[in-house]
C-alpha cells in the first residue's frame, strides 16, 4: 500500500478546489503508516507554496474525529 500517495491526490485535489488551508488528521506515532502520510502532507502543501494548516492527531475512531474541538 502507497499511503503516500493517496496523501499527495488528495493534498493535489484539495488545493484544485481552492482550498489554501489544508489540515491532516492522523494517528499517533505508533502507528505504522503515520510518519509517510504526514510527510507526504507537508511535502505536497511545500510543492504548491501552502502553508501548513492543523494537525490533529486522533485514533481513527468517528468519536475520536468527532470529539476533538478543533473539529467541527
Amino acid at each position: 500500500m502507497n499511503d503516500a500517495s493517496g496523501v499527495r491526490r488528495a493534498v493535489r485535489h484539495l488545493a484544485s478546489l481552492g482550498h489554501r488551508r489544508i489540515g491532516h488528521v492522523c494517528g499517533t506515532p505508533e502507528y505504522v503508516h503515520t510518519a509517510s502520510r504526514l510527510s507526504a502532507w507537508e511535502d505536497t502543501l511545500a510543492e504548491l507554496g501552502l502553508e501548513p494548516g492543523p494537525v490533529i492527531v486522533s485514533d481513527y475512531t468517528g468519536v475520536g474525529g468527532a470529539g476533538h474541538p478543533r473539529i467541527a
